[in-house]
């Protein structure tokens, strides 16, 4: 089965052409067109590659798709922003840690907050520290998340190849 997309492909003559090309290369073919977005199921004997660069041989302009491009969806956006919540409240939750260790060497390192009469400001600066680097990483990861995602499914739903190295 071969899942080919034609550009440029019109008029009711330019489509004749093609399915009588496509005959021509492979006779056994069952041919199944959607012409309004250029999509052709072959099914044939003939394989994807030889019957693509038959076609570009013949004038037309051809590819070969692995996966049917899908339209993206609500749906897809709300997991996207799903996902990302999730990985910024993980996110967080390493930020806070990250921050408590900061602040707590912060305190260790500083002179001023040797003595008993600070008043527990050295205290509240480990805190302070810890929600700082924990709304930060989750911020940071939320961004990343959704922007590498925007760009994933724009990428599906231009070619309809999903993209392995951006999937999250």
């Amino acid at each position: 089965m071969a899942l080919l997309r034609f550009i440029e492909v019109r008029d009711r003559a330019a489509q004749l052409a093609v399915e009588s090309a496509i005959r021509a290369a492979d006779p056994g073919a069952s041919i199944t067109a959607d012409w309004t977005t250029g999509l052709v199921d072959v099914a044939g004997a003939m394989p994807t590659e030889d019957l693509c660069a038959t076609l570009r041989l013949t004038g037309f302009s051809v590819e070969a798709l692995v996966h049917r491009p899908r339209v993206v969806t609500i749906r897809d956006f709300l997991m996207l922003l799903v996902e990302a919540l999730g990985f910024a409240l993980v996110a967080g939750a390493g930020g806070t840690i990250l921050g408590g260790m900061l602040g707590a060497l912060y305190v260790r390192l500083n002179p001023n907050c040797d003595s008993v009469t600070d008043g527990g400001s050295c205290t509240s600066v480990v805190i302070v520290i810890a929600v700082g680097a924990a709304a930060i990483c989750a911020f940071v990861v939320a961004a990343v998340t959704i922007v590498v995602g925007t760009l994933r499914l724009a990428h599906i739903r231009r070619t309809g190849e999903d993209v392995p190295f951006l999937r999250i």
